[in-house]
This record gives structure tokens, C-alpha cells and sequence, in this order.
């Protein structure tokens, strides 16, 4: 058991906490105890979260399950305690902000003022002018033929960052796994992610169902959210065993994608296989590792 620096402000804060100290890693107790650093704005700033930060999540998360038009929505405990492992161990999920000096950053609101249009100033010449039907309209076609190149520059510029943009974004490790479940859609894909085992998409839904686990959500940087379900470490084996009645299973984890066959005959396989050659290295078979 770890001791988690989390005030308490309720009772049901108070259970909140009772289930993370029983539950957590050293790895989220860390994250909890100490926040982590991120970047935003172009500087580091310390990540911490808190049991007030929590119950905003899980109030959000319970408005989602709350069917149309009610004013509450009962939740199993079981799905609250899921949300707290989830909250306090994703990185992408922010709390208060603090600069590295330890003080509480709070952002400069600044606002842009408007442009003056400077006031043109008629010539004599210009003023004394007589303007002709051909003059006014050679000068809308002109502004009309100007403003529909701004518009399409606009669009392709516009179109050409969010790509870039998009890309930059979405992490290494989610355009693996998306990789690997578009060249296995029969298999459960699963990649470990600190101490945790999580499956997205469809395969989220799939795990979910199986184990009974809390299906949430994850931000990787594209115009939604994905699906996100998961399992500590911990209970791998088990829990594995239990996926491997009903599904094929590829494990991605420290470069390396592990095959786990399903249980058709008394001899279980597990391959291996180094995702840069290809090759395989390794297999268990019936409890026993042949090196390849």
C-alpha cells in the first residue's frame, strides 16, 4: 500500500482515496504524489491532479451514461473506482498547472485589439472623375475574381496544416497499435502503456465485454476521441487466459508483437516476433521457450 497525498473534502472522496492507496502502483503514486511534467505553450510545467479534479471527471463521465433528457444516472461503484485508476494514471488528462518553482501557473488572458482601416483620401483628379458603367464593372469582377483566390489559398493552406498538424499530434504508439489492428482485425490487439495493458477501437468494445471492464476514452490527438479500455500488469495472466477462450491475441510491448494463439488444443503457443526484422524470436511452447 502507497500513501497518496490527497485531501479529502467528502465521504465519498474518502472511499476515492481508500480504493487508490489499496490498488496503485509505485508508478501512479508517483504520478499522483509528484504530478508530471508536460509542455504546453512551449514550456514545462508540473501536471498534478487532485480529488477535486476527480469528481468534475466522473461527473462529466456520468452525463455521458445519463440517457437523454434524465436528470441522473446510477453508476456500479466498480465503474467509478475504473475512472479513478484512469484519470489519475493518463498523462494526457489535465489537472492544476504548477511552474517548475512550485507556484500555481495561471495563464495571461490577453486580447488582440482591432485593426483600424486607414481613411483614403480622394485626389482632385480622382474626385472630378466621371465613373462609367464599364469602370464599375470591370472593378466587381476584379474583387469578385480576388476574393475567390483568397478563399481557395485559404483552403489549401487551412487544409495543408491541420494535416501536419494532425500528424504531429497523434503519438508513435497509437499509430502502431492502429497499424497492427488494420492488419489483424480478427485478433485482439493489446499495447502496454505504462502499467497498464489497453486496447482501443473496436478492440476496446471487445475486451470490455469479455472482462467486464470501464469503457472510456482517449484523446491521441485526432478530431475524436478513440475507445479505451484496459487491465493493470498485474493481473495479465488472468486475464489473458480469460480473452484466450473467445480471441486470437497480439501483445505490443517493448518493441516486440507477442502472438498468444487461442486455447484449440492442449498445447499452447506464444510467438514472439521482433517487430524491425520480422523475425521470430522466440516460442513457448507447451511451458517451454525455443529460441529461433
Amino acid at each position: 500500500m502507497y500513501k497518496l497525498n490527497l485531501e479529502t473534502k467528502t465521504k465519498e472522496q474518502e472511499l476515492i482515496k481508500e480504493y487508490l492507496q489499496n490498488n496503485v502502483s509505485e508508478i501512479i503514486a508517483d504520478k499522483i504524489n509528484n504530478g508530471i511534467k508536460i509542455t504546453k505553450d512551449n514550456k514545462t510545467f508540473v501536471n498534478k491532479k487532485d480529488l477535486d479534479g476527480f469528481m468534475r471527471f466522473a461527473t462529466n463521465e456520468t452525463k455521458k451514461q445519463a440517457e437523454k433528457g434524465a436528470t441522473s444516472a446510477c453508476i456500479e461503484d466498480k465503474v467509478v473506482f475504473g475512472w479513478a485508476m484512469h484519470y489519475f494514471e493518463e498523462d494526457s488528462i489535465e489537472g492544476k498547472l504548477y511552474n517548475e518553482d512550485g507556484t500555481e501557473y495561471k495563464p495571461v488572458i490577453t486580447t488582440t485589439p482591432k485593426p483600424t482601416t486607414p481613411i483614403k483620401t480622394e485626389t482632385k483628379k480622382e474626385a472630378t472623375k466621371q465613373a462609367t458603367l464599364f469602370d464599375f464593372m470591370v472593378n466587381d469582377n476584379k474583387q469578385e475574381n480576388n476574393e475567390k483566390d483568397e478563399e481557395n489559398d485559404e483552403e489549401v493552406c487551412d487544409c495543408e496544416e491541420e494535416i501536419e498538424e494532425q500528424k504531429s499530434n497523434i503519438p508513435d504508439y497509437y499509430n502502431e497499435y492502429h497499424e497492427c489492428e488494420l492488419s489483424y482485425p480478427n485478433i485482439v490487439v493489446l499495447t502496454k502503456l505504462g502499467d497498464f495493458y489497453e486496447a482501443m477501437n473496436e478492440n476496446a468494445e471487445r475486451i470490455a465485454n469479455v472482462l467486464d471492464l470501464v469503457l472510456t476514452s482517449k484523446d491521441v490527438g485526432l478530431d475524436s476521441k478513440v475507445k479505451l479500455a484496459g487491465f493493470p500488469y498485474h493481473v495479465k495472466d488472468d486475464y489473458c487466459n480469460r480473452l484466450n477462450e473467445k480471441y486470437d491475441i497480439m501483445i505490443l510491448e517493448n518493441g516486440t508483437q507477442s502472438f498468444i494463439k487461442k486455447k484449440q488444443t492442449e498445447l499452447e503457443q506464444i510467438n514472439t516476433i521482433d517487430k524491425y526484422t520480422l523475425k521470430t524470436i522466440a516460442t513457448l511452447l507447451d511451458g517451454k521457450v525455443v529460441l529461433k
